[in-house]
């Protein structure tokens, strides 16, 4: 991957999280992201919509350590800001 990277923009997806349906799942909602970008298409709202949906989990479930919640929030929102920038 590393010599094809070089000359190309690459996605790697890579993700544990699931929906109740396979299609609305993190690892889906990814590749149909790096397919709208591999179309030039906009692909912000596939973002949007796993952003939401890892910051309202991170909520759910990490309640007792506030500074751990913080951290993974600011982590997820980061990963997926740069998932936008050009090289």
């Amino acid at each position: 991957m590393n010599s094809f990277s070089a000359n190309n923009r690459v996605a790697v997806v890579c993700s544990a999280r699931s929906s109740q349906t396979k299609s609305e799942g993190t690892t889906s909602r990814l590749l149909r992201a790096a397919d709208l970008a591999n179309e030039n298409k906009d692909f912000q709202n596939l973002l949007d919509v796993i952003e939401e949906d890892h910051v309202n989990n991170a909520k759910e479930f990490i309640v007792h350590k506030p500074e751990v919640l913080q951290k993974l929030i600011e982590d997820t929102k980061q990963e997926l800001f740069h998932a936008l920038q050009d090289p």
